[in-house]
């Protein structure tokens, strides 16, 4: 009977209960406080699972971590090549302005 009535429960949790099968839990609840209990802790652990199930998918987590930090060395290395490039250019002015000021002075 014990596993008749687990293979119950995960129907009605499954929302793939018939009628028959919804008055048979309905009676099985009303037998005793215990049967109550044990389907109370059946759910939460049946909820908890159906809620794990859906929010953590390894693979899934997997391939988005992989994906950010991808993503965050294209951003650091794009990053390093502005700053190289605004180095470059601001070495370029300065040296321009200093050999303008040099060769002004000079003359």
């Amino acid at each position: 009977m014990k596993n008749n009535i687990y293979q119950l429960i995960v129907k009605i949790l499954n929302h793939e209960a018939s009628a028959e099968d919804i008055i048979s839990f309905s009676q099985w609840l009303s037998e005793g406080e215990n049967n109550r209990d044990e389907f109370r802790i059946l759910k939460s652990y049946w909820d908890g699972e159906i809620k794990f199930i859906h929010n953590v998918n390894p693979d899934l987590s997997y391939e988005k971590t992989i994906q950010k930090i991808l993503s965050e060395q294209k951003a650091g290395k794009a990053k390093k090549r502005i700053i190289w490039g605004f180095s470059v250019a601001a070495s370029f002015l300065f040296l321009t302005g200093a050999g303008l000021l040099l060769t002004n002075k000079t003359f």
